[in-house]
Parts: C-alpha cells; sequence; structure tokens
C-alpha cells in the first residue's frame, strides 16, 4: 500500500442496532468503534424500517 492511499483511506464503518427488553430495535449507529452498553449489537445493514421491530438475522447481546 502507497503512504498516499494509507493517508486517505477511510476508516471501517460498522453498523449497531440498540435493542430493547423484547430484542426490538430502539436506535441504529454507524460508528468506528462498538459503542458501551450490552443491550448493542452489530448489524450488517441498516434500514429505517428495523425501528420498533425484532431484528432475527441479530443474535441477541449477552447479559
Amino acid at each position: 500500500m502507497s503512504l498516499l492511499t494509507a493517508l486517505f483511506r477511510r476508516p471501517l464503518r460498522r453498523h449497531y442496532a440498540l435493542l430493547d427488553d423484547q430484542h426490538r430495535c430502539c436506535l441504529l449507529l454507524t460508528a468506528m468503534e462498538r459503542p458501551h452498553g450490552d443491550r448493542w449489537a452489530e448489524v450488517g445493514e441498516i434500514s429505517l424500517g428495523m425501528i420498533g421491530r425484532p431484528l432475527p438475522s441479530v443474535t441477541p447481546p449477552a447479559r
């Protein structure tokens, strides 16, 4: 990797969903680092349609 591509490379961003007690999505977040807290679950992609619905493709976070 050349110096220029290393300097101007964008950091990887990941998508996270904040889950409530019934494992429904309350909030979506795109960040470079995992958020603090045990209710955050990483998702492959985000959509506003996820909010308020259970996420079947996401394993609930361990408590």
